[in-house]
């Protein structure tokens, strides 16, 4: 079968499952591989290569919210593990399709969703009633179409199983994910609600897929056959696709100058069935309703040949916001389903009332007084000017809280006072410094990203509770980013 999106082109090298700590060696051989996947390149959307029969898998499920075994490769062939070392159930004796994985701890567990604020450490805390609002926000703003609720990157890092279930609950129609395994995990957590993987896949992936009533974006003639043998090798019917069109953002997808070609080719294929067929906006307003008018062109001359094309989507947030006519069939909203405002001009204008989702807090580690001085952290990163207090919480980078917020200016919230950061944000540590008249303990609670849209009060000196929007500022990284580098491992509370 030709070389494909996903993995090197030709054959590699993956190393047999022996000891589930990797050597040096292995690391760089790990790190050299990606570099050269980078190099390389990549063709097509299937491949098959060929490699030594003792290989290793890794699971990222239990990491995305749900306890179990057995994993699909994700984009470019890499899937990241939590706890032991598995293989994928329908994997056994079949060639692997994925590069070498980077292993992690034998400790690491699969992410809590907790029920009550915890006593100790750092979580993440879900507003279910503000999903649901802003669900409904959306669909009146579509005009009552159908939602596509976009759930990517572990929800945006919001937590993969707990939100996706709120927003089935709440009435989302759909559901799109990016990887193989995200797609697995909300079946395996009892969703059966209509489910498109938007990300790559391989041939063993392919099977695990249709058996489990995964719906897969293809925009490539291997794409289509990889499905259709899947189909077929799991006594299915047919497999369900989407035809992913290229209109101009210049990422994935059949040029739309030849979308005709893989449109007659899924049609005339007996193991697949056209379910939807998408494109991606760039989200420049006049570009978009160039690619909108590309994309209809296509549309049209396919219905034309008699091709049914399934459920037409196309609007993403800044769509169903900027291009209301572009609604189709169906709307697939992400980042405006947990609060946030795709852009800067909507940020600014609000053309819809949002709720904020998340919010992360932490319980204060440690408090002690600083002579004059002293200092805090690695190489002396803060030294106190006079006497002052200064409380640890044990959130850091490695929990996904940016190190740019220290010399961005800015705070925590403790007791409805701001207290300002200090030092350096470390892998597992920030330090905040307390106002003299505050009193702080182990164990009060502060919060780093607050759910209030603004609204959340202000202290003496004008200072807000900072929500996401606000640490951005801060920090000069989009929600976009603040949110989905959040640890999948933090707990999860739905309040």
């Amino acid at each position: 079968m030709p070389a494909s999106q996903i993995g090197l082109r030709g054959q590699r090298f993956v190393r047999p499952v022996v000891d589930s700590r990797p050597s040096l060696f292995h690391k760089y051989l790990t790190a050299a591989t990606r570099i050269l996947a980078n190099i390389v390149g990549t063709k097509g959307q299937l491949t098959m290569t060929k490699e030594p029969n003792a290989r290793e898998r890794w699971n990222r499920r239990e990491i995305l919210g749900v306890a179990g075994t057995g994993a699909a490769a994700l984009a470019g062939g890499t899937a990241l593990a939590a706890g032991t070392v598995t293989r994928h159930p329908a994997a056994a004796g079949a060639a692997s399709t994925s590069l070498p994985g980077c292993l992690v701890d034998e400790g690491v567990q699969a992410p809590r969703t907790i029920e009550s604020e915890p006593a100790a450490g750092a979580w993440i805390d879900l507003d279910r009633a503000a999903l649901g609002a802003n669900l409904a926000a959306v669909k009146e703003a579509a005009g009552g179409r159908p939602v596509m609720a976009v759930v990517k990157a572990n929800a945006y890092g919001h937590g993969l199983v707990p939100t996706a279930r709120t927003l089935v609950d709440a009435g989302a129609d759909a559901l799109m994910v990016v990887t193989v395994d995200e797609a697995l995990a909300v079946r395996d957590a009892g969703m059966d609600v209509p489910l498109l993987n938007f990300g790559p896949f391989d041939a063993e992936a392919a099977e695990e897929l249709v058996r489990r009533g995964v719906e897969q974006a293809i925009y490539t003639e291997e794409g289509i056959d990889g499905m259709a043998q899947a189909a077929q090798r799991v006594g299915e019917a047919t497999a369900p696709i989407h035809v992913m069109m290229d209109t101009g953002l210049g990422r994935v997808g059949v040029p739309h100058t030849r979308a005709q070609e893989i449109l007659v080719a899924a049609d005339r294929n007996p193991h697949v069935r056209i379910a939807g067929t998408l494109t991606t906006f760039s989200e420049d307003p006049d570009f978009d309703r160039e690619q909108f008018l590309r994309f209809e062109t296509a549309c049209e001359e396919a219905t034309r040949a008699g091709i049914d094309l399934g459920v037409r989507h196309v609007a993403s947030s800044a769509g169903v916001l900027d291009f209301p006519d572009a609604g189709l069939d169906m709307v697939r909203p992400g980042i405006m389903l947990y609060g946030q405002y795709p852009n800067e001009r909507s940020r600014r204008d609000r053309p819809i009332e949002l709720q904020p989702v998340l919010s992360l807090k932490a319980k204060v580690a440690y408090v002690k007084t600083l002579q004059p001085g002293q200092s805090v952290g690695y190489l002396r990163a803060y030294t106190a000017q006079s006497a002052e207090i200064v409380a640890t919480l044990p959130i850091g980078h490695s929990e996904g809280f940016p190190p740019a917020a220290v010399p961005g200016g800015g705070h925590v919230w403790i007791h409805g006072r701001a207290c300002p950061l200090v030092g350096e944000v470390t892998s597992n540590h920030v330090e905040a410094r307390v106002p003299e008249d505050l009193e702080v303990r182990i164990g009060d609670t502060a919060t780093l990203i607050t759910a209030a849209a603004g609204d959340g009060g202000s202290d003496d000196a004008g200072n807000s509770p900072p929500n996401a929007d606000v640490l951005g500022d801060w920090t000069g990284v989009s929600v976009y980013g603040l949110l989905m580098r959040l640890n999948p491992l933090l707990p999860r509370r739905l309040v």
